[in-house]
């Protein structure tokens, strides 16, 4: 097995070429995504126009609510009367009709033992059974067998479909929806009410909001990319755009370093700092997928 050892890390293969292993010198090890070595990403609630409108780009990062443990939605529920008063009227409209209920009880993630956080002025709904009928029956004849393609015209349908798709899926700007938390300057009520207790929001928050857009896994030992989220929803927000040129121009720190605050609460300083000074060993090629994958028989 391949390892690599500096005095600030231990860098050793994991099960796929897109992952890394870093030990830190207290001996410390997480399986990270690769892929985080170099991304650039910060979250600073601003203002985004387009076609002469203007909305927070927190709304399109916070407008179909988010998942939460049933942990979490207690914790909530407590101080729930004292941060209605940083709620847009909407949202309190909302709590009324659900007697103060936070989530929606249908949208339940067994797996992962999550509900989705209620938002206003209408839930969003997204119906498995929708994509099902969409997707099924219609390219078949009587007799279930796929009809010819006759001059390329199942083709064209296909690009058409994909047009439709895209439409379909284009967020109004601004969307009309939102997390039942989103304030009316951009900000999390719940955010709001920690800091201004005095409490660590890092620890407090819903998780999936302090850590976004990484996946942090503790009881797994891991740090990956987050993955599962609507991509077009963020077509006009630069921090989470796929265009590391531009975000580099508008000087926005790597990833690791931005997001130091809650790599460090879930794994510790000695183990971040393993982890940044990989990072940057990595981005200069001192380090490689290759050096570190040379003596294995492990692919992409």
């Amino acid at each position: 097995m391949a390892i690599i050892s500096t005095d600030k890390y231990t860098a050793k293969p994991s099960d796929s070429q897109d992952w890394v292993i870093i030990e830190s010198s207290d001996g410390q090890t997480i399986d990270v995504e690769l892929r985080l070595m170099d991304y650039h990403y910060d979250c600073i609630p601003k203002i985004i126009s387009q076609d002469g409108k203007e909305a927070y780009c927190s709304q399109f990062c916070c407008y179909t609510g988010c998942y939460v443990t049933p942990k979490e939605i207690k914790e909530v529920q407590k101080i729930l009367p004292e941060i209605k008063s940083f709620l847009q009227k909407d949202a309190i409209n909302l709590l009324k009709k659900t007697k103060d209920q936070i989530f929606v009880p249908d949208d339940y993630d067994k797996e992962e033992d999550l509900y989705k956080t209620r938002c206003s002025p209408e839930e969003w709904i997204y119906d498995d059974e929708d994509d099902e009928e969409e997707n099924g029956g219609d390219d078949d004849d009587e007799d279930g067998e796929e009809e010819d393609d006759e001059d390329g015209e199942d083709e064209d349908d296909e690009e058409e479909n994909g047009e439709d798709y895209e439409e379909e899926n284009e967020i109004e700007f601004p969307p009309s929806n939102h997390c039942i938390f989103l304030t009316k300057d951009g900000l999390c009520a719940t955010h709001k009410y920690y800091v201004e207790h005095g409490m660590d929001w890092v620890k407090k928050k819903f998780n999936i909001c302090t850590t976004f857009p990484i996946d942090i896994r503790p009881q797994d030992k891991t740090l990956a990319f987050m993955d599962e989220f609507d991509t077009f929803t963020f077509a006009d927000v630069d921090c989470i755009s796929s265009d590391e040129k531009h975000k580099k121009e508008l000087g926005m720190p790597q990833i690791i370093e931005s997001m130091k605050y809650v790599i460090v609460d879930r794994y510790g300083e000695i183990w971040w700092q393993a982890l940044s000074d990989f990072a940057k060993d990595f981005r200069q090629k001192k380090v490689t997928v290759r050096k570190i994958y040379h003596d294995t028989s492990i692919k992409e």
